[in-house]
This record gives C-alpha cells, sequence and structure tokens, in this order.
C-alpha cells in the first residue's frame, strides 16, 4: 500500500481493522476531526474520485496527518524507505512511487497520490541531522513538477533551519528548608526546538528559582523553571527539577543537629 499504492490493499487493510470499508471511512473522518483537519472529508480509503464530489483535503490537513503519523508511528518509516521489493515468491517486483527516497539525500517517505482531478501529489517526508521535515505537493502537472518542487521545499527547510536540544549542563543549588540538607541541586531536562540557523549564536538563557523549597522534596520535584531566549524574546522553557529526595527534619534529628553544632562550639 505504501510502497506502490496498491488500492485493493487499502481495502483489505480497511475490512480487517473495522470490518468494512465504509466503517473505516468513519473512523478516518474521525480522526480528521480529532486532529483538527478542518477541510477534510473522506468518502473511501484510496483517494480515488471519478464518482464522488465530497472526497477533499488541504496540503495543511495533509500535513497534519503526515506529522501524527510518523511522530505516533515511526515505524511506518521502515516500509515507506523502500525502494523496490518482491511479493508473490519473487514473482512480483514492486518499485517505490516515491522516487525522493531514492534520489534525495535523507528523504524517508511518505506518500504519492494521483488523480485526474487532483494531479500529481505527495507528502514527502526528509530528515537530516535530527530536523524532520515534512512538504506536502498537490495539483503539479507531473510526477517531475512534483518531486522536484518537494526538493526545493526541503533543500530551503535544511539550509535555512536546525534541530537543537537546548540544554543547562550544571547543577542548580537551591536551598531547602526544613530538610536534612540544607542545600540541594535542580537540573533540566533538554529542549528540543527546531530554530532558524541565523540563531545559532544568539541563544541565552534566564534562570527563575525559588529562592528556597519548604522539605520534603521529592525527586523530579518542579522547583522553577529556566527560559532559553534569543535576542530577547523568550524560544521556549524546560521545568528545572529536584535532583534528588530530601526529607523532612524530625524533631530528633533538628535535636541532634543543634546539639551537636553546640559541642562543637564547646
Amino acid at each position: 500500500m505504501v510502497v506502490c499504492s496498491a488500492n485493493d490493499a487499502a481495502v483489505a487493510l480497511a475490512e480487517f481493522v473495522a470490518g468494512s470499508e465504509s466503517a473505516f471511512v468513519d473512523q478516518m473522518n474521525a480522526k480528521a476531526l480529532e486532529l483538527g483537519m478542518k477541510n477534510t472529508h473522506f468518502d473511501n480509503t484510496n483517494g480515488l474520485d471519478d464518482t464522488t464530489e465530497t472526497h477533499l483535503t488541504s496540503s495543511r490537513d495533509i500535513a497534519l496527518m503526515s506529522r501524527e503519523l510518523i511522530v505516533k508511528h515511526p515505524s511506518v518509516l521502515n516500509y515507506t524507505t523502500i525502494w523496490q521489493d518482491t511479493i508473490r515468491g519473487g514473482a512480483f517486483t514492486l518499485t517505490n512511487t516515491n522516487k525522493l527516497v531514492r534520489f534525495y539525500n535523507g528523504a524517508n517517505g511518505l506518500k504519492t497520490g494521483f488523480t485526474s482531478k487532483s494531479g500529481y501529489c505527495i507528502s514527502a517526508t526528509a530528515k537530516r541531522d535530527g530536523l524532520q521535515l515534512i512538504a506536502v505537493i498537490m495539483g503539479a502537472e507531473s510526477s517531475d513538477k512534483r518531486n522536484l518542487t518537494a526538493k526545493r521545499l526541503f533543500d530551503y527547510g535544511f539550509a535555512n533551519y536546525s534541530y537543537m536540544e537546548l540544554s543547562y549542563q550544571e547543577n542548580i543549588p537551591f536551598r531547602v528548608i526544613g530538610g536534612v540538607k540544607a542545600v540541594s541541586f535542580g537540573k533540566t531536562s533538554p529542549l528540543a526546538k527546531v530554530l532558524p540557523k541565523e540563531q545559532k549564536g544568539t541563544l541565552t538563557y534566564e534562570i527563575k528559582l525559588a529562592e528556597s523549597v519548604q522539605a520534603p522534596v521529592c525527586e523530579g520535584d518542579v522547583i522553577g523553571k529556566i527560559i532559553y531566549k534569543s535576542k530577547d524574546s523568550a524560544i521556549g522553557e524546560a521545568d528545572i527539577t529536584a535532583g534528588e529526595t530530601i526529607q523532612k527534619m524530625t524533631f530528633f534529628g533538628l535535636l541532634k543537629k543543634v546539639l551537636s553544632n553546640y559541642l562543637m562550639l564547646e
């Protein structure tokens, strides 16, 4: 289905999952609404539109659907990157209708389409250096123009944007009131962002942390946040969490500490 656009495979899959193609189409439309695909309505599983006027979608909606698929089900890329394979014991060869997976560096999917009404379409995906892009082309005059337009969008994206994991490597000290330890350390998790390459050298951060935290403190408790900025404009933030558990000091623990300090003074 994803390698060579087998429409019969789409129907077979629908019947296996939902019992019938019509029941599966209902599920497709429900999922489209859930994803915010406001300009989409499915009439069938394969996109053929010779006999329908209400099987509709948009490039934005296809992008939303594509993102949901590769983020929630990344194993699909194991199939969309197949260039050639055989079935029926080698008697029949499948060749991917998406030529980009063979001829464009980083291409890893996703799906082509064509009808006389819609023209040549593709939801193309490509990944380099952690940056995953989606390019949706609809209504192209030929498969070559479709692929060329997708390549140009990818070239622009990879030339101008980078995937970055922003992180603060040092431990962040904070005071603990009423705990068995007076000082502990917080930590942050990396923040994944897609940013214009021109912002690489402009990144700064601001740490916002309470002056003190009341014990008990559990490892992973949020105690503040770190705000990442570019040219004084916030581009994202991450929680600062306690790096260890600090128990509340008991009466006898406090008494022991006071006596210990007293004896040291003596």
